[in-house]
């Protein structure tokens, strides 16, 4: 799940319960990956409208422990299926593509749903009723993309700094990421070179971008992004991992002077995270990375520049980091990380 721009003393108002969000606890930017997530939340106050769930989606036994059912058909999600034109021409990457994106793009207090699809069908958005279901509206906003594109890792994020969530989209098809700009109005318009992200020349395996995080990691109120490449080819001068936000929703690859160069010789990530990792109030990065371990990177320098050193230690040792989730499950006032991984014994990452 993306977050929006946190301002301070804020309640962010894309959540449905009225969430109060100090800047000073506002330490973990989360970011889009190729998994799926179920988010538990704790409301600052219920809100007394807020209509109680469809009878399918949750039960209580007789013993008051919680069970969940499967309620995507009542919710109206049972169109959100992902598949390709021509199953048997998908490679690796493809086969591991996907996405959702949750976040209150329309303003009206509900999160909406944006699913990506494959190439054999239109992406999906999925607008919020307020009643546990949802209506598909991405051809009529403007986000069903064309046919025939193969994506990954949306995100909604509000790049321009205008307070609406704009949407952007990860891809595996060698064609970039793609940028709809939030109207305001219910409707986007796509980005056609304005934001910078991503539209070079096709190289084997160079754009495929799985997940994007967002974080301000200058200090200067807007949102700068992480993307997520999962490839061992590319730019010859810089991992295009860091991306500088001007202000206005144009971005600028700085992750060469950042320090990030050293994962150009590992460029396979999967989820990055933008979040207060030592306790300093200045984001850090943490990404999860397949064929060899996941890294840390910790800012180092002055917290108006974009700069990171290399920070990984012995424990993390996960060999193939794929899906990630960080949060304070101990209550000890820092943040945890948690790595979905394929990690095997005798170091030699061979399979599950």
């Amino acid at each position: 799940m993306q977050t929006c721009k946190i301002l301070p003393d804020a309640t962010i108002p894309s959540a449905p319960l009225g969430f109060v969000v100090r800047r000073a606890q506002a330490r973990l930017l989360a970011s889009a990956g190729l998994c799926s997530w179920l988010l538990i939340v704790a409301p600052a106050s219920a809100r007394a409208d807020a209509p109680a769930a469809p009878a399918s989606a949750v039960s209580e036994t007789a013993a008051g422990t919680w069970q969940f059912v499967d309620g995507t058909a009542d919710a109206g999600l049972d169109g959100a299926q992902h598949s390709y034109l021509a199953p048997g021409t998908a490679t690796e990457p493809d086969v591991i593509a996907g996405g959702v994106a949750a976040g209150d793009y329309d303003g009206d207090g509900w999160p909406d749903l944006f699913f990506v699809t494959g190439d054999a069908q239109p992406n999906r958005l999925y607008r919020n009723q307020g009643d546990g279901t949802f209506a598909e509206v991405g051809a009529a906003a403007g986000v069903a993309g064309a046919l025939g594109r193969r994506q990954a890792g949306p995100a909604w994020i509000d790049l321009d700094g205008n307070g609406w969530l704009d949407l952007i989209i990860g891809a595996v098809d060698q064609l970039g990421v793609d940028v709809y700009w939030n109207n305001g109005d219910g409707t986007f318009t796509a980005d056609v070179g304005h934001s910078g992200l991503e539209r070079d020349p096709p190289r084997t395996g160079a754009l495929r971008v799985y997940g994007v995080a967002a974080g301000d990691g200058d200090g200067d109120g807007d949102l700068d992004l992480a993307l997520a490449r999962w490839s061992d080819r590319g730019h010859q001068e810089s991992p295009r991992l860091l991306w500088r936000n001007q202000g206005d929703g144009r971005f600028f690859d700085v992750s060469q002077e950042a320090g990030l160069g050293l994962i150009f010789q590992r460029r396979f990530v999967f989820t990055p995270f933008f979040a207060d990792l030592d306790g300093n109030d200045v984001p850090d990065l943490a990404l999860a990375q397949d064929f060899g371990n996941s890294s840390v990177f910790l800012d180092d320098g002055p917290a108006t520049q974009l700069r990171y050193r290399f920070a990984n230690t012995d424990v993390i040792d996960d060999e193939n980091g794929m899906g990630a989730a960080l949060a304070d499950y101990d209550n000890d006032g820092d943040l945890d990380w948690f790595v979905t991984s394929i990690h095997d014994p005798d170091g030699i990452p061979e399979g599950n």
